[in-house]
């Protein structure tokens, strides 16, 4: 069943707008969706999920009931979010085993480093570093309910965002996605290698997702590299 505790997980996700929309929707079907408000509201609606004028201009130009229209767009568009309790403990498990595996053959100090990297209280983690299994101790604060579901939620974001500027990329040509991979630095072979593929078009879409994705990484790893520099010059 769509719980409560899967609401706030799929809020999380979400823009606020988006959020207090799928909060009133999720449980309804396109029926009762019509009877949230008129043809006016129903848009305003549909523009707080995301929803793209173009499905909505769509949906309008084919349709015999506009509300309804509009309230099927919207049951879609909160499916997409709904995540059971079982799906959402199965992708807890699949996380859990992902960090117990890339930790196994690890040393302390990466483990250690991680779980500070995850925000985990530091007294938390000097407990661990006077127990007798530190690892093992630490590794727990690492794959504890609360950090994995912060992981789960970070990964999801970063999907939809990656989707969200795939979409943006798709609608330029291949003559305009090369231009904007030279643009930002992305390697001549690799563009060749795009364009060689059986679909250019998304290859060159997917590479410079991939480059913007590290371009912000290494961003963010510079400001923090400058605030540790400034918090030790102090």
């Amino acid at each position: 069943p769509f719980s409560a505790l899967c609401l706030r997980f799929a809020r999380s996700i979400m823009s606020i707008k988006a959020a207090e929309t799928f909060a009133s929707i999720a449980s309804l079907d396109a029926d009762a969706i019509c009877e949230l408000g008129n043809v006016s509201k129903l848009m305003q609606m549909c523009t707080s999920m995301e929803i793209k004028k173009h499905d909505i201009d769509i949906a309008l130009d084919d349709a015999d009931d506009n509300k309804k229209a509009l309230a099927k767009l919207l049951e879609n568009a909160a499916e997409k979010y709904k995540v059971t309790k079982d799906e959402l403990a199965e992708e807890i498990a699949k996380e859990k085993k992902r960090i117990e595996d890339d930790c196994a053959s690890k040393s302390v100090s990466y483990v250690k480093q991680r779980v500070l990297d995850d925000g985990v209280n530091v007294e938390k983690v000097d407990a661990c570093l006077d127990g007798s299994d530190i690892k093992g101790d630490l590794l727990k604060l690492l794959v504890s309910p609360e950090i994995l579901k912060t992981k789960i939620i970070q990964n999801q974001e970063a999907k939809r965002a990656e989707e969200k500027e795939m979409g943006e990329f798709v609608s330029l040509k291949p003559s305009e996605l090369k231009r904007k991979a030279i643009e930002l630095g992305v390697e001549d072979s690799d563009i060749d290698e795009a364009f060689d593929s059986g679909d250019s078009k998304n290859a060159l879409c997917r590479l410079l997702v991939a480059k913007s994705k590290q371009l912000k990484s290494n961003s963010s790893d510079a400001c923090g590299s400058a605030h540790r520099y400034i918090g030790t010059d102090e």
